[in-house]
């Protein structure tokens, strides 16, 4: 007999607790399965959707366990959607236990490939923004959120990955461009490090 779960939040619950059995799903009406997970693997609707990884790290007493969840961040469906949010939630509010979460795009591969996906996003639109210097309006929305991809890409780094981040400080050929962004845009106030 397989072993099932009543609701989806169950199925979390077990598949991020201290002894999880190695298999359990989540049904629906007709037999047909909505979620389950397989080891450290939880996939909605089968094997061709990973939802999320679990990645244990060493206990911080016997009582307490903690860990990672790496959360596919591609869009599948609106109930695979909404089963990402459930999982996001509840990673960081189980009792005794402390789960990190990150959105990623490939669940299986290492969090430092994720954190060079990062980086490399980074650069790039740096990059965009130096060979195109006329397009004021569109470097002004990268650097409006230039700081929070910076933010993401370093708290990942140092709690996912365990490594300090990269410094992706501001060149001096962007200076320029950023300067007139200010003149153009009042209200642009966003700080940056100046390489």
């Amino acid at each position: 007999m397989k072993k099932t779960a009543s609701t989806f939040e169950s199925l979390i619950r077990v598949w991020l607790g201290s002894d999880p059995p190695t298999k359990l799903r989540l049904t629906r009406s007709h037999g047909k399965v909505r979620a389950y997970f397989e080891g450290d693997v939880l996939y909605s609707y089968g094997p061709h959707w990973p939802l999320a990884r679990r990645i244990y790290t060493p206990l911080i007493n016997e009582n307490v366990w903690s860990g990672v969840v790496l959360i596919n961040i591609n869009r599948y469906s609106n109930t695979t959607s909404r089963q990402a949010r459930t999982l996001s939630r509840m990673s960081s509010r189980l009792p005794c236990q402390y789960w990190e979460h990150a959105f990623v795009k490939d669940i299986m591969a290492s969090p430092s490939v994720e954190a060079e996906r990062r980086l490399k996003v980074i650069l790039d639109a740096d990059a965009k923004v130096m060979a195109r210097p006329t397009n004021i309006r569109g470097a002004y929305h990268w650097f409006q959120v230039r700081a929070s991809h910076l933010s993401y890409y370093e708290t990942f780094c140092r709690k996912i990955v365990g490594t300090s981040p990269q410094l992706i400080p501001l060149s001096e050929s962007l200076l320029p461009v950023y300067y007139a962004c200010q003149l153009r845009y009042p209200d642009f106030r966003t700080p940056v490090a100046v390489a």
